[in-house]
């Protein structure tokens, strides 16, 4: 993902470097434990000085089971946040569990590939003229500006790592003759089925036979908003969300989650929807410490630095990409981790891609994410 192979190459080059540069004898030293770690990562951020038009340009948050690409959509005048969760997939080969992984018979692209599941999306009432983002490795959130006609919308995004949840708290000044000019949250859902079918739907007409996955339903459970997709092989995975008035005009903040009790049917809505109106009880600042926690005891354990300022970037960057990408009761990850689009290679394959993704598990002293 992200070019993942190709950096994570180039990073293995470092590593054996540095460990054939350790194998003689070592003289002591004294070893500094007094980092400003806020200031030591801000190095490493990643700006964007202008908004990112497309799903591969994007800023990302997750924390190795659900999260978000963010990049804007010009023609449509929205912000995209693409939403994911990694243990989504169809399971048509074993109607009785999650996954047909591992079953006879089965085939990645047809009974039990990654299934998309859709994009919330932020539209202002102006039109988007410009933007920048920011990426902030050490509390693990992106923040943006969106400017429009009519004034600017700004966000900030995360996922905590201890609950299937995306938050994105957003404050506007937009206003239309001297009143404030209201944004609004659009569910795009995706296309539940292999995504196969839609890059390759004339393949040897291998897909002559299959049958589609039905329409998801939207409705509302408990005052929330929800958004359930049946599967043909039984059970659902649903998504849930609730926009929460800020103290000011203007103010607001997203609180979505995507639950998937495959094999189960009628428990995913239930699921996510507790777990965003639980959340919802909680203020900001409560949710903003729990998750910032997580990230501040993940850093330290994988400290290193670089005399090449490149090299030290790639290194912080490629962490912080592994722990939205992986966690110790999720699945091992793919080629996308959180981050599904559809694409032909919306599944497992148990290659060289999952050994170049672990590898680096190891000398970044982060065993429990292998």
């Amino acid at each position: 993902m992200f070019g993942m192979k190709r950096n994570m190459i180039s990073g293995f080059a470092v590593f054996l470097l540095m460990s054939l540069h350790g194998c003689g004898e070592q003289k002591p030293s004294q070893v500094e434990t007094n980092i400003d770690w806020p200031s030591f990562l801000a190095q490493h951020d990643l700006e964007w000085e202008v908004l990112p038009l497309q799903w591969n340009e994007g800023a990302f948050v997750g924390n190795g089971q659900v999260g978000m690409m963010i990049y804007v959509t010009m023609e449509d005048n929205r912000m995209d946040f693409h939403i994911g969760r990694q243990d989504v997939t169809d399971h048509r080969g074993a109607p009785d569990r999650k996954t047909s992984l591992f079953v006879g018979g089965t085939t990645i692209s047809e009974h039990f590939p990654r299934l998309s599941i859709g994009r919330m999306a932020l539209r202002p009432s102006g039109r988007i003229l410009s933007g920048t983002m920011y990426q902030d490795l050490w509390n693990a959130e992106i923040r943006g500006t969106i400017v429009t006609d009519l004034g600017e919308i700004t966000f900030r995004a995360y996922t905590p790592y201890d609950r299937m949840l995306n938050i994105v708290e957003v404050s506007s000044t937009e206003q239309k003759e001297g009143q404030y000019a209201p944004y609004t949250w659009d569910y795009l859902r995706g296309n539940p089925n292999s995504p196969r079918t839609q890059t390759h739907p004339h393949e040897n007409d291998n897909w002559s036979h299959y049958i589609p996955n039905p329409p998801a339903e939207y409705g509302e459970l408990d005052g929330v908003s929800t958004y359930v997709q049946r599967l043909l092989a039984g059970g659902d995975f649903a998504s849930a969300w609730i926009d929460k008035p800020g103290s000011r005009e203007g103010e607001g903040t997203l609180l979505l989650s995507t639950a998937n009790e495959v094999p189960q049917s009628g428990v995913s809505a239930r699921v996510a929807v507790e777990t965003v109106k639980e959340a919802a009880s909680m203020s900001a600042e409560e949710r903003t410490r729990e998750h910032r926690s997580w990230w501040h005891e993940f850093y330290p354990k994988s400290f290193l630095t670089f005399p090449d300022g490149r090299l030290e970037s790639f290194y912080w960057i490629q962490l912080y990409k592994m722990a939205t990408i992986s966690r110790p009761d999720g699945p091992a990850v793919d080629l996308f981790g959180p981050y599904f689009r559809i694409s032909q290679w919306g599944g497992h394959w148990w290659n060289l891609n999952v050994q170049l993704t672990y590898w680096p598990v190891y000398p970044t002293n982060h065993l429990e994410l292998g």
